[in-house]
């Protein structure tokens, strides 16, 4: 299904896909599908490949941060993670992750710390 390029972008930016994101639109969906039918190193594979076009991009970034958490590679997901934060403060899809990772690991005290 072709991608709407007048949508919110999905990095959360508040701006359309057209002027944000759509340069990464093509591995972020190649990513997915490849995650849908549990290729995870080729998904990663392919938000490499992307990253390597636009480096800072928060999508493929978050992304990339949600797998390694998801395949409990902490060490290389909480680098990406605290990376993204420094930059964004408050960046909303960021904070859900680690919060999620907090809560499902018992750090509540971590979790607390996150929510405020």
């Amino acid at each position: 299904m072709p991608v709407d390029p007048y949508q919110d972008c999905p990095c959360g930016s508040g701006k359309k896909l057209k002027w944000c994101c759509q340069k990464v639109v093509k591995y972020a969906e190649k990513a997915e599908q490849l995650l849908e039918k549990d290729q995870v190193a080729a998904a990663m594979q392919a938000i490499d490949e992307g990253l390597a076009v636009e480096p800072e991009n928060l999508w493929l970034r978050t992304m990339k941060a949600q797998i390694l958490l998801g395949t409990h590679d902490h060490a290389a997901a909480y680098p990406i993670v605290e990376s993204i934060l420094a930059n964004n403060p408050g960046y909303r899809p960021v904070l859900q992750l680690r919060l999620q990772d907090e809560l499902a690991h018992g750090a509540v005290e971590a979790a607390a710390a996150t929510l405020q």
